[in-house]
């Protein structure tokens, strides 16, 4: 009897580990007025106007490199904070640099 309660205590803590870190795939990040809503398993940022797709490289420097995808199909990559790229503020879309601000404070 104590081998199956040791069994069933053993399982039931590995289902609520698990179901811990699927809550952690989505999180909100609050940012210059803004909810930004993260979401890591889709690798999308959403200021619930558009929806921004990003890869990220992790460096072995202690830096990282991260392309924002745009919903109309321009992408900007950043490394460790600088844009590389030129980005129009009158586009009507996020700056790169504002999404990197909340992929930075991501969980």
């Amino acid at each position: 009897m104590k081998r199956t309660t040791a069994i069933f205590a053993l399982i039931f803590a590995a289902a609520m580990l698990l179901a811990g870190c699927r809550a952690k795939q989505v999180y909100t990040v609050y940012s210059k007025g803004v909810t930004y809503t993260v979401d890591k398993a889709e690798q999308t940022i959403t200021d619930g106007k558009d929806i921004y797709k990003y890869e990220c490289d992790p460096s072995d420097g202690g830096g990282y490199t991260v392309k924002f995808i745009y919903p109309d199909g321009n992408a900007y990559t950043v490394v460790s904070h600088e844009l590389q790229e030129a980005f129009d503020p009158g586009c009507g879309y996020v700056d790169p640099l504002e999404l990197d601000d909340v992929f930075v404070d991501r969980k």
